[in-house]
Order: structure tokens, then sequence, then C-alpha cells
């Protein structure tokens, strides 16, 4: 039940309450409200100046005040449950989860990542030993070090829009040849130098975009909200 619900059905039942009991959740709410004010003040201020406490300033004294109660507990609970409605969203924040459903992947990739909360979203396009000035092919016949080279280039491309290594959650590498796998996974884990492994893809392939190239890169990464 959401907080809107739960402020109508509590009101609903107070209508039928008898004055004596009417003070009694009088007292019990002021006291929730008190405890929600600390923890509102803590985290947003802004919003505590929304939220009025007309009830320790009315108390319940003869029947002809009954409905100024319930209007004040309504604007009160209608108020809280606006700010309830968007505290989750401003506090909540990005989170990544890495699965291994499968012994053998423990160590290689993460088979599932799941992300939660808000974030930016960093695709990049492939990412090999093309020179940064003019994407000629560097490292040409050395495996590793084109693929310490692409690593590097990611690692400078995420960080331009706030990201790390670590923020990488699906990567797919392309090599056009099986042979150097076993170096891909020691150039990936320098990478990622033992932090959680991204889901990843091997693919091996006839040829690359350009002639020489012999790895390359694709990456998705999400970062925090604002960075």
């Amino acid at each position: 039940m959401d907080a809107a619900t739960a402020g109508s059905v509590l009101l609903t039942y107070i209508r039928y309450l008898p004055p004596r009991d009417i003070l009694c959740v009088n007292a019990h709410y002021n006291a929730l409200e008190g405890e929600m004010r600390k923890d509102l003040s803590s985290r947003h201020p802004h919003l505590v100046t929304l939220i009025s406490s007309p009830l320790s300033r009315h108390p319940y004294s003869s029947p002809q005040r009954e409905l100024s109660m319930l209007n004040s507990i309504a604007r009160t609970l209608f108020l809280i449950s606006i700010a309830l409605f968007y505290l989750p969203a401003a506090a909540q924040q990005l989170e990544k989860q890495h699965y291994h459903h499968n012994d053998w992947t423990k160590g290689r990739f993460s088979e599932v990542v799941t992300v939660t909360g808000p974030g930016k979203w960093l695709f990049l396009a492939g990412v090999g030993a093309e020179a940064e000035k003019d994407g000629s092919i560097l490292h040409v016949g050395d495996f590793s070090a084109q693929c310490r080279y692409a690593y590097e280039k990611i690692g400078k491309l995420l960080a331009a829009h706030g990201g790390k290594m670590s923020d990488v959650v699906k990567l797919v590498t392309y090599v056009v040849n099986i042979k150097d796998r076993d170096a891909m996974n020691k150039c990936r884990a320098e990478a990622f130098r033992g932090g959680p492994l991204p889901v990843h893809t091997f693919l091996v392939i006839s040829e690359l975009a350009r002639p020489g190239m012999v790895v390359e890169m694709d990456v998705i990464a999400v970062v925090p909200a604002g960075k």
C-alpha cells in the first residue's frame, strides 16, 4: 500500500472514532510525525517546510472542532504522501550487481549484471588499436600491445564522461585468431585490475575494420546520474 492510499484509509477510519480515541490517534501521529521530520531534515531540509504540524496546535477539545481536526489530519497526510512519493527517487542510488550462475564463469566474466537506480549510460563505438591522431593501426603483429592500447583508450573515453573501468557492464571482444584468446583474457584481467568483470561475449571473426587490426572491443557502461 502506498502512502496516499494509507492516508486515505487512515482518514476514513478516524472519521468513525469517538472523541477520546481521536485524541489517542493524534498523540501517536504527532510522535510519528516527529520521527519523520528528523529523517527528512537530515536528507532533504527543503521538504520539511512543506510539512506543518497543525495537530499539535489544535488539540481536540469539543465536538465542534472535529471537522477542523479531520481537515488538519487530511492536509498533513496529503503533504506527507507527496514527500514520501518523491523521496525514494531522490534518495535512490545507482547499484550494480554481478551474478554467476555457473561455476566455470567465475573469474572469467559475469553472466548477468543488473543495474538499478538513476544512471547515465555510455555506449562506446568499437575500440581497437587505431591511433588517436589519424586512425592508423599501431602495434601491427603484436596482439597484447594492441589490446593494452585499446583498453587505455577505453579508460580515457569513460573518464571523459565521468566513468571508469569498473562502470563497464557489457563487453564484446572481437579477434581474428582464436589462438589469441589467452592473451586477451590476461589483457582484460589487467584492465579491470581484479575488480568485478562485466558481462562478456568473445567472438572470432575473419577480419576487422582495418588491415593489421587484430582486436576490437565494444563497450557499454553506466555511471551514477550527474557525473
